[in-house]
């Protein structure tokens, strides 16, 4: 099988689970709650943790006091790379990624014609530095997401051509080890 077949296949399977609704992640706040925490038997201070019988010569009450923490809760929604919901809130690396994808399909079904390997290769680039991008700002990490990053590597591997030195013989250079 050759390079370029198994560059379609990956970038075929790659648009498959781009349209799946599990490739991007979104964090939303969901709300923010109160608790309490009962007291201690030891308290914390400058020092370290001291035993309640020592808070008595403090000018207050730090072990009876419950103390009061807030606690965020957050909701995560999944959509496609080709969903608007993360394009709305600012997160256009899912939709260039999807764009850049469908450009690499296009160069590799056209590349019997011409060669466009380094082409294919900067837009896998593209792609994986978007994908990068976009987890990084925004917190879109997804198992779709890292499987589709790791198929975007390997069509940027199997797009690096290895020059061979071929050497050329013309009758010039024949003459030239003949004297």
């Amino acid at each position: 099988m050759s390079k370029r077949i198994l560059s379609i296949c990956c970038t075929i399977l790659i648009l498959i689970l781009m349209s799946t609704p599990f490739g991007v992640r979104m964090v939303f706040f969901g709300s923010v709650s109160e608790e309490t925490t009962e007291p201690e038997t030891y308290f914390h201070s400058f020092f370290g943790a001291m035993p309640a019988e020592s808070a008595n010569m403090l000018p207050f009450d730090p072990v009876n006091n419950p103390q009061t923490i807030q606690v965020e809760e957050n909701i995560s929604f999944y959509y496609s790379y080709f969903s608007t919901m993360p394009i709305g809130y600012a997160n256009f690396y899912p939709l260039i990624t999807a764009l850049l994808t469908l450009i690499i399909l296009v160069l590799l079904l056209l590349g019997q014609m011409r060669d466009n390997r380094t082409l294919v290769g900067i837009c896998a680039i593209g792609c994986i530095l978007a994908s990068g991008i976009s987890w990084l700002i925004f917190s879109s990490f997804s198992a779709i997401g890292f499987v589709i990053f790791a198929l975007h590597a390997i069509v940027c591997i199997l797009q690096v051509e290895k020059k061979s030195q071929k050497i050329v013989t013309t009758p010039e250079s024949e003459l030239w080890k003949m004297k």
